[in-house]
């Protein structure tokens, strides 16, 4: 019988550990010069591209839904839906939230194309090269727009400028509170404060005149079956539901903040978002830290 059978105990294996870390910091310490330089280039390299790139700034506004939806005008649908058809009378349903639409529209191409891109300078989107913090003045890429004579160079299509605003643009609801945030990010914050303060503005009052152009034909709609219909229960339900419409009208003409109201309006920064500076620099060692283990 064999005696000198090996066992792998545990005293032989932290041996073997030991044994291999110092194999690995040996061959660490062999290729120092090239870690040590590899890290330098990547590190170099890493800062120039930082310093390169413009300071962005972030104007948010936190908004609230200016109106709660109208759930007794939900209700008396369904409620009188039943009776209604025993009558040969469909009544309209209920629409989606105001506060849903509102965000789908905020990100919709129509969005920006009719109430977006009219008030807004394109060249600040298009065209941008810097910003100067001092004087507060914007220069452009003479390659694509010529400031001195107001032409485009190479006009960009309403859905090029729109893929390129979604880079600036972002909506998000909080589940929970209900609390919608928008922001805009740009090189200059004295845009970005403007062009939130325009979309907002702009959510409510395209919103505003659609729910108006919804509840007069709904009133009109309404106003036709009562027309047609000889049961007076019926009429006096449509009578009830035309009144609804008839006050939903009155608090869209006097409400200008109709689906959206600011709790932290949009502002000014004074400080960049980004980028992070420090960040990239740490990754552009880390990478020449293992481009020089590896080679």
């Amino acid at each position: 019988m064999n005696q000198n059978q090996n066992y792998n105990l545990p005293g032989n294996q932290f041996v073997e550990d030991e044994i291999d870390l110092r194999e690995l910091f040996e061959i660490l310490w062999s290729k120092k010069k090239l870690i040590v330089i590899c890290t330098a280039v990547s590190t170099f390299i890493a800062l120039i591209y930082s310093i390169s790139l413009p300071n962005i700034y972030t104007s948010k506004a936190l908004l609230a839904p200016a109106q709660t939806e109208n759930m007794n005008s939900s209700f008396n649908m369904s409620r009188y839906s039943g009776l209604a058809s025993l009558a040969g009378i469909n009544l309209p349903s209920s629409s989606a939230s105001s506060v849903t639409e509102a965000i789908e529209t905020l990100s919709s191409f129509a969005f920006f194309k009719n109430s977006i891109l009219p008030n807004i300078f394109l060249p600040d989107l298009m065209a941008l090269q810097s910003w100067d913090a001092k004087t507060n003045t914007l220069t452009y890429d003479e390659g694509l727009y010529d400031i001195t004579n107001n032409t485009w160079l190479k006009n960009p299509s309403d859905q090029i400028s729109f893929d390129s605003f979604k880079g600036h643009f972002s909506v998000s609801q909080d589940v929970e509170t209900g609390f919608v945030t928008v922001l805009i990010k740009h090189q200059s914050p004295y845009v970005a404060k403007v062009w939130l303060d325009n979309i907002i503005s702009a959510i409510n009052q395209t919103l505003r005149q659609d729910q108006k152009k919804r509840s007069l034909l709904s009133i009109e709609y309404l106003n036709n079956q009562i027309a047609s219909s000889s049961y007076t229960e019926i009429n006096q339900v449509l009578s009830s539901l035309i009144q609804q419409e008839t006050e939903k009208l009155m608090l869209i003409e006097v409400n200008k903040d109709y689906i959206f109201k600011a709790i932290d309006p949009p502002f000014v920064a004074e400080l960049k978002s980004e980028p992070s500076r420090t960040i990239i620099v740490l990754i552009g060692i880390l990478i020449g830290g293992i481009l020089g283990v590896l080679t």
